[in-house]
């Protein structure tokens, strides 16, 4: 993002900026000049350096502090820590020193207080603008960052506290004795504070030259003063003379310098649409830092190597998916540790292709290929490479993408529609069976309910015409007839009614005893299989099942009745009914060796209306009656016979 405020020929603040620059300049000549006056006059009025400490010396650093502490919980910078901690003591010494002078040891609390809130703030700022210079990594947990903050803040203001308390006793070297001047301790101190300052000011304005930020300017001249203003504090010898308010001076106009750094970075978040702890960290975060926090907080593996395949740079990500550590991937080869086999040639002409290509930046096509992970499973992945040249060499950086869940998805879709095409077939099968069982209900509404009623009105009119003329005997078998065909026609319709109500009228599922059922059922028609001295064998070991006991009994009955229909004139008739018990479901059958049926018509006998003899005995719709509830079972129903005169055997499957 470009800093609309670089320092530019152009920029109508640079004038300011010169001015204040040159002010440092001549703040150090009248320095030097008061020094060789050797003014000794002393001017302390009451509330003055109290309020202007705290004004300038005191609440400005105090504010940066805390604007520095919000930056770093939310960059994670450390530069950012330090240069708040080194503001918070300068900012509380001013304040403190400035309160306290009054006192009769209250140019010594002063001088204590103060430069030794300097000299910790001159320490922890070299600390910042080495770590600055350094670009060290931001601390990545957020929870981390607020403990340190809170710790370090809270640590600092204690030893304040502590401090001023101990001064205020005398538990404290002198720093000062008025009338004889400063001690040689703290000479030490504040030459060591004005040292550190200068040296943080000097390493920031070596960063403003490479960046051109006016932050770093600003912030640079800001500690520049500060350490000329203590620089007058050692060489002044009593407190309240002219060159000790020249050094107080200086620490204003240091804080003053400070505070317009924080606004022109306000102004310039304002005019970017970002907030000011944001645009404070974009000032002292590097592009390479930035970069690397990009590459470490995606959640795909980034892979950066040389041009002979050497990786350079492997990210956690990277870690996750693949398995191998930094360590471990570092300087390893990425065609023996990545790439699948088949895949390295794929991969290398990709490689050549881009470095090729004149361009010193180029992104490659994307390539689908198998990735090799630590723990020897292969993964599908989605590769984007782009090139960088360097001089004579080449560079790539790899985006490795997994499709696992992606191919999955691919997979599940495709399974998905080939159980619907199966559906629709399905449901095509069901469709036409409909069909046919529509033309069949049609064809039987318009010839076998037509031919009865044909019957009828025949001998109806035989009827009258017979007792018309005095043929009473006659007019009785015109009767039968008239009796069979209605009844052959009730029949038909009781039949086609009990069809239409199967799929309307299904119970829950039950558990069938089915030994106890099929005895039921025989106890029925016992006179019919005594009539034609039928043999009936059941297996003792039928199983109990699930469905709808009603439907069951009626699949049941009705093949009983049908072997027993069509026996034919076998001379010792048997039926068998019995049970293959599998996993998850039985298959139930009743056999006889009676007519038979031949091969060719299996299927074509469970369909609607589909007699085999036109002749015979029944509707046809009593086995398409048996097919549908076993169907609505979810079981399946057949017919095994060798063909005319060999007995048949009728099978359906039921749940267990």
């Amino acid at each position: 993002m470009k800093d609309n405020y670089d320092l530019t020929s152009k920029y109508p603040g640079y004038l300011w900026m010169r001015l204040a620059a040159v002010l440092v300049f001549l703040y150090l000549a009248t320095m030097v000049t008061m020094f060789r006056s050797d003014l000794r006059a002393v001017f302390e009025p009451p509330l003055l350096l109290p309020i202007m400490n705290t004004l300038f010396a005191g609440l400005i650093p105090i504010a940066v502090s805390i604007i520095a502490a919000r930056t770093y919980l939310y960059s994670g910078l450390s530069s950012f820590l330090f240069l708040g901690c080194g503001m918070m003591t300068f900012g509380c010494g001013a304040i403190l020193a400035g309160w306290l002078i009054g006192g009769s040891q209250g140019p010594n609390v002063n001088v204590t207080i103060y430069n030794t809130g300097a000299l910790l703030g001159s320490v922890f700022h070299i600390c910042s603008a080495i770590i600055k210079y350094k670009n060290t990594k931001p601390d990545a947990l957020p929870e981390r960052r607020t403990f340190k903050l809170i710790l370090t803040y809270t640590g600092l203001i204690f030893f304040m506290f502590f401090l001023t308390l101990a001064t205020l006793w005398g538990m404290t070297p002198k720093f000062f004795i008025q009338g004889v001047g400063p001690t040689l301790l703290r000479q030490l101190v504040l030459g060591t504070a004005v040292a550190l300052f200068l040296l943080s000011g000097l390493i920031i304005m070596s960063i403003f030259t490479k960046k051109k930020r006016s932050f770093q300017y600003w912030y640079s001249l800001s500690l520049f003063m500060i350490a000329l203003g203590l620089f007058a504090f050692f060489l002044q010898k009593s407190v309240g003379s002219p060159i000790g308010w020249l050094g107080r001076s200086g620490q204003y106009i240091g804080g003053f310098y400070a505070l317009v750094a924080v606004l022109i970075t306000f102004k310039r978040a304002r005019s970017d649409g970002t907030s000011l702890q944001s645009a404070m960290a974009g000032l002292f975060q590097d592009a390479e830092l930035s970069y690397h926090a990009l590459v470490e907080t995606v959640m795909d593996p980034i892979i950066s190597f040389n041009q002979d395949g050497t990786i350079i740079q492997w990210n956690s990500a990277a870690e996750k998916v693949l398995g191998y550590r930094q360590s471990e991937a570092v300087g390893a080869s990425l065609f023996d540790l990545v790439i699948g086999e088949v895949f390295i040639d794929i991969f290398r002409n990709e490689l050549h292709n881009l470095s090729t290509i004149n361009d010193r930046l180029k992104v490659g096509r994307q390539l689908e290929i198998t990735g090799k992970a630590k723990c020897g499973s292969n993964i599908p992945v989605d590769v984007s490479i782009s090139a960088m040249k360097a001089g004579d060499q080449w560079s790539y950086v790899c985006v490795f993408r997994d499709i696992t869940e992606r191919k999955k998805a691919v997979a599940d879709i495709r399974k998905l529609n080939e159980e619907l095409e199966q559906r629709i077939e399905e449901r095509t099968s069901e469709l036409q069976a409909k069909n046919t069982e529509l033309e069949s209900f049609t064809y039987t509404v318009s010839h076998d309910l037509k031919s009865p009623l044909i019957t009828i009105q025949y001998f109806t009119g035989q009827i009258m015409h017979d007792l018309a003329v005095g043929r009473y005997d006659s007019a009785q078998d015109d009767l039968a007839k008239i009796t069979a065909a209605a009844s052959k026609m009730t029949d038909l319709l009781n039949d086609l009614l009990e069809l239409s109500r199967i799929g309307r009228m299904m119970n829950s599922s039950e558990q069938i005893n089915m030994r106890r059922l099929v005895g039921d059922i025989l106890m029925q028609l016992e006179g019919s299989l005594r009539q034609r001295q039928i043999k009936i064998v059941v297996q003792p070991d039928l199983p109990v099942v699930q469905g709808d006991q009603k439907r069951i009994a009626e699949v049941v009955q009705n093949l009983i009745e049908n072997a027993i229909k069509y026996m034919g004139n076998q001379a010792a008739p048997r039926i068998e009914i019995g049970a293959k018990q599998g996993r998850d479901e039985c298959i139930f059958f009743v056999s006889d060796n009676g007519a038979g049926i031949d091969p060719r018509h299996h299927e074509r006998i469970f369909g609607l209306f589909n007699k085999l003899d036109a002749k015979s005995e029944g509707t046809g719709v009593g086995l398409a009656l048996v097919k549908r509830i076993v169907e609505m079972h979810g079981g399946r129903v057949w017919v095994e016979s060798e063909g005319i005169g060999m007995g048949s055997r009728f099978c359906f499957t039921v749940g267990l």
